[in-house]
This record gives C-alpha cells, sequence and structure tokens, in this order.
C-alpha cells in the first residue's frame, strides 16, 4: 500500500440516477478519487480493471440490484475484501438485514446527510488500510522468523559438525565454534530459538 493511495483512496459509486453520482462526486470529489458505474454488470467490469478502495452501491438498480452485485463482489478473492457501502431510499428492516448478510459493510439511507457520507467512507477506507497493513505485517513476522529459525538451525548443525572434532584444538576450529554460538546469542532474544537437540551443549 502506497502512502499516495492512502492519502487518496479510490471510490468507485454504482447508482443508475446520473445525479446521484454527480452529488456524490461533487461531495467526494475533493478527498477521493472516483470511478463511476450506471449499473451492477458495469461494476463488475469496472472492478475487473481496477480494484476501488471502497464501494458506494445503490441497491434499486434494473437487471441486477444491489445486492446481488454485492453477493458476486463478495464471492470473489479478488474483490470480496473491498468495503461496500449500501445507499437505497428502503430502509425497512428486513432490507437493512439483506444487506449486511450479502457482506456490505454499512447502510446509508437516501437522501443522505454529506457529513455522515464522509464520516462513514473515511471510517470504512482507514479500516480497510489497517487491515492491510496488519496483514502485511503478519506475513513479514513470519517471514521473519522463519528467517530466524533456519539461521538457528545451521548454526546448530555447524556447533554439530565441530563437536565431533573435539580433540582437534586448532585456531580454526575454535574460531568457528566462536562465531556459530555468537550467532546463536544474537539471534536468540528477537525470537525464541528451539534447538533441534532440545539443548546446546558448549
Amino acid at each position: 500500500m502506497t502512502e499516495s493511495r492512502k492519502k487518496n483512496p479510490l471510490i468507485l459509486i454504482v447508482d443508475d440516477v446520473p445525479k446521484n453520482i454527480q452529488i456524490l462526486g461533487m461531495i467526494l470529489g475533493k478527498d477521493y478519487r472516483i470511478v463511476v458505474a450506471m449499473n451492477g454488470p458495469a461494476a463488475l467490469k469496472q472492478v475487473e480493471k481496477v480494484l476501488p478502495d471502497l464501494i458506494l452501491l445503490d441497491v434499486m438498480m434494473p437487471d441486477m440490484d444491489g445486492f446481488e452485485t454485492c453477493t458476486r463482489l463478495k464471492s470473489s478473492p479478488r474483490t470480496k475484501d473491498i468495503p461496500v457501502i449500501f445507499l437505497t431510499a428502503r430502509t425497512d428492516a428486513e432490507d437493512i438485514v439483506k444487506g449486511f448478510e450479502t457482506g456490505a459493510a454499512d447502510y446509508l439511507s437516501k437522501p443522505f446527510n454529506a457529513n455522515e457520507l464522509m464520516v462513514r467512507v473515511r471510517t470504512h477506507t482507514d479500516l480497510k488500510f489497517c487491515k492491510e497493513q496488519l496483514g502485511i505485517s503478519k506475513e513479514e513476522t513470519e517471514k521473519m522468523s522463519n528467517e530466524r529459525q533456519e539461521l538457528a538451525r545451521l548454526f546448530h548443525e555447524i556447533i554439530s559438525l565441530l563437536k565431533q572434532t573435539e580433540n582437534d584444538d586448532s585456531f580454526l576450529r575454535v574460531r568457528l565454534m566462536a562465531m556459530a554460538q555468537n550467532g546463536l546469542d544474537i539471534i536468540a532474544p528477537a525470537g525464541k530459538m528451539s534447538d533441534p537437540e532440545d539443548s546446546v551443549r558448549r
């Protein structure tokens, strides 16, 4: 995730009414990059070209409504993590529940308040970026842990080989033993290392 993308997220607006898209664009355009789609199929094609950071999705659209569009987005590994906020005049409990069941992150009633819209959009884009960062951190942590374990294994192998020549008091053997043990001492604080033989006998 680049810093510029975090500061200027990409929002996909999906609505079959041009006036609604215009209003949303006026509200969000100063802080976000905007792409639009006039219906569900167009939205699915749009996300094949570029992945938005958030989708504002109208529920009542011809051919493919917002519920089906959201279901398809959430069924794809490529788009399932994109937060979807439904924008709709339908506010009965059954529709709201259905929206969340399809995977929506939030629900905003029309006509919407501009300040409320901005707050909800910012909240969900920030949450998405935080989740992405945590995912990267987890991967990096696992990678570092694996690398430490591999280093520890190599040092243990060196020590094991050197122990097989205990009667050899050459400078090289003593120096290699010290270097291997020093390597173990350095990486040990960074992560709990396990000795393949459960102990290191100096």
